[in-house]
């Protein structure tokens, strides 16, 4: 494959910052029955302070079953602890605290080949 330049590496696009005074809860809500872990942090990005409460890359919130399984995704993240953000350098106010592929597209993909057919078929014979 001569003359093709292989795809970014997800790790290559992000660089680290140090993240320092993270403050973590497990959040609940009623209407879904789910936890949810919830933190903030503040770090630097060339010198400039940001604040960010992202702990995953993507916006989509993720639900947990107990409030013990949502405070294991903070465990690593003690309170006032000083601890690696991944800052995307062209958006650096959108830092992230566990690097990992999210399913934001591909949700949006299904979505997007699901709900037309369907709104066809509903609106024909409903």
């Amino acid at each position: 494959m001569r003359g093709r330049s292989k795809p970014r590496s997800f790790t290559r696009r992000w660089s680290s910052s140090t993240a320092a005074d993270t403050d973590g809860r497990v959040g609940f809500s009623n209407s879904t029955t789910t936890h949810s872990p919830e933190i903030r942090f503040r770090y630097q990005v060339l010198g400039t302070e940001y604040e960010s409460d992202r702990l995953y890359p993507n916006i989509i919130a993720r639900g947990y079953a107990s409030a013990e399984s949502a405070a294991e995704a903070l465990a690593p993240f003690p309170l006032h602890a000083t601890v690696r953000a991944y800052v995307d350098p062209s958006h650096p106010e959108q830092a992230f605290l566990i690097r990992e592929r999210g399913n934001g597209p591909v949700v949006f993909i299904v979505l997007g080949l699901v709900l037309p057919p369907l709104a066809w078929f509903v609106g024909k014979y409903v």
